[in-house]
């Protein structure tokens, strides 16, 4: 297909949410596992209860991951000041993580709908130890190839020296950020989000952006 640019990249993402929208759908709708999940579904009335429930856990949330979001696109927007090479550089640099985050909150959920907290905190160290095999395998991934890692984005030899100045500091970025989004996803889990919430507000908005 020909290239589009940011079309293309908006188009392609609008493309590859609807599709995963109806994977989705079907997955829940066809596997006989998610039958009792299905009769809920279609049984149960809405209620303030769970309204009022279902609000106070998924807006902190929404806030949450909107601020992240939010602190990605204004530092894509700084960087875009520097120029379209180091803006480029950046794209490469920060591709990366998540699948792992939502494994640990989708577990530490079920333990604690069951009631065992002992498995809680099993799934939550397993989780920051598998992080922590990421990271080392990111890292020296990173390593290895950081003189050629941003050719395999693009032919431009001057984005790629560039990319080579950033790689550094996302290897050292690793650390941090892999050990929050295991610790966050697990708190995400326990349905505590509200102090999540606050805290990206003051790391990302308060700390991060200004510096």
């Amino acid at each position: 297909m020909p290239e589009l640019g940011l079309l293309g990249a908006g188009i392609s993402t609008f493309i590859s949410r609807i599709i995963m929208l109806l994977l989705f759908i079907a997955v829940f709708m066809l596997r006989t596992d998610y039958k009792p999940y299905r009769k809920g579904f279609t049984h149960i009335r809405i209620n303030k209860q769970s309204w009022r429930r279902l609000n106070s856990i998924g807006w902190p949330i929404s806030l949450q991951q909107g601020l992240e979001a939010g602190t990605f696109c204004v530092t894509a927007i700084m960087v875009g000041w520097l120029g379209s090479l180091e803006l480029a550089a950046h794209q490469i640099a920060i591709t990366i993580y998540l699948g792992l985050g939502a494994a640990v909150a989708i577990r530490t959920s079920y333990y604690k709908g069951a009631n065992d907290w002992y498995m809680v905190r099993k799934i939550t160290i397993a989780g920051l130890h598998l992080g922590l095999i990421v990271v080392c395998i990111v890292c020296t991934t990173l390593f290895m190839t950081q003189s050629w890692l941003g050719l395999i984005f693009t032919d431009n030899l001057h984005v790629n020296a560039i990319v080579k100045t950033l790689l550094p500091i996302l290897m050292l970025y690793q650390i941090g950020d892999s050990a929050q989004i295991i610790l966050a996803n697990s708190l995400r889990g326990l349905a505590d989000v509200k102090a999540i919430m606050w805290i990206s507000f003051l790391a990302y908005f308060i700390i991060a952006i200004p510096a």
